[in-house]
């Protein structure tokens, strides 16, 4: 009886080693897992495009696929671009309103609010500027 019980022990003790370390190595491996994924959804991408382009073009697989990465490449680099500046504008008019007003000013930032903002600047800029 004991050694049927020892044995029992001993496998379900190998058993839970076994989940533990199967655990502990799909932790250590999951971002290799995750950029390997994401490389095959990128590939997929723009093997995808480069079949929708060789067959309106007919063009070359290689030059569709060239084609495909330039053509993704360029179209985000301009929304990029467009994001940036859009981004930018509300940098710069956030850092108009937020040392006057603090968290109101990014609650209240209405245009009239920040003409008013802005002149009040304009006028203490000036006024230090005379001193």
């Amino acid at each position: 009886m004991a050694s049927s019980f020892t044995n029992k022990v001993w496998i379900s003790a190998g058993i839970t080693a076994l989940f533990v370390l199967v655990i502990l190595l799909i932790k250590s491996t999951f971002s290799v897992f995750l950029m390997i994924l994401a490389g095959s959804l990128i590939a997929l991408f723009f093997h995808g495009l480069a079949g929708l382009i060789e067959r309106k073009l007919k063009a070359g697989h290689k030059a569709s696929i060239l084609i495909s990465i330039f053509g993704t490449l360029c179209l985000l680099s301009i929304l990029f671009f467009f994001v940036g500046t859009k981004v930018q504008s509300q940098v710069s008019e956030q850092l108009i309103i937020g040392p006057l007003t603090g968290y109101l000013g990014i609650i209240l930032a209405t245009p009239v609010l920040l003409i008013v903002i802005t002149m009040v600047q304009e006028l203490y800029v000036n006024k230090q500027d005379q001193a």
